[in-house]
């Protein structure tokens, strides 16, 4: 299916001189799915059509269900966006090595405590994601950094070491997660 669709792509865009009068080469021929030999500028637009194509059902339209439930817990639109784009890069569907689920990456305890029965659905993981956030800026004055500090490491962690714990992993989550509010704001 891939081959088809890259050969179509290549005809209709660039007619029958994008494609090589040779017999096409097979790139890595064990592979599942092998692309036939094109210039890098072919197999540039190929990888960008087929992107576009895929996005539409792995990303669902996450901004009126962020602006319900920021709006519902008081809490910065463009903050939930980082934090989400930081935690899974938009994908519901995210699970970390320690086991945090969906676009907000709720661990399962942390899930449940939220009320939140399925964290796959972008619904209910963003409406306990949300939650959890603001009951972190809460505990923190609304202290942004160190809320995004218990976000990521626990309330417990920013607590006990009165700050950001010193966690390379966290320090680096908070700059990150940040600047891309900033970038948004």
């Amino acid at each position: 299916m891939i081959k088809t669709l890259t050969t179509l792509v290549a005809f209709f865009c660039l007619g029958l001189a994008g494609l090589s009068l040779a017999p096409p080469v097979i790139s890595n021929p064990p592979s599942r799915f092998s692309f036939l030999e094109f210039s890098p500028r072919i197999q540039q637009g190929i990888s960008y059509i087929v992107a576009v194509l895929r996005e539409p059902a792995a990303r669902p339209k996450l901004g009126p269900i962020v602006n319900k439930y920021a709006k519902r817990y008081g809490v910065d639109k463009n903050l939930v966006h980082a934090v989400i784009q930081q935690e899974s890069g938009g994908d519901c569907k995210a699970v970390s090595p320690k086991g945090a689920q969906g676009l907000m990456q709720l661990m399962p305890a942390t899930a449940e405590i939220l009320g939140v029965k399925d964290p796959f659905d972008p619904e209910e993981n963003i409406k306990g994601g949300v939650k959890y956030l603001r009951d972190c800026l809460r505990r923190f004055n609304n202290n942004t950094a160190l809320a995004l500090a218990a976000y990521n490491a626990g309330p417990g962690a920013v607590a006990k070491y009165k700050g950001i714990p010193p966690y390379k992993e966290t320090k680096n989550y908070v700059a990150r997660v940040l600047k891309a509010y900033r970038d948004n704001s």
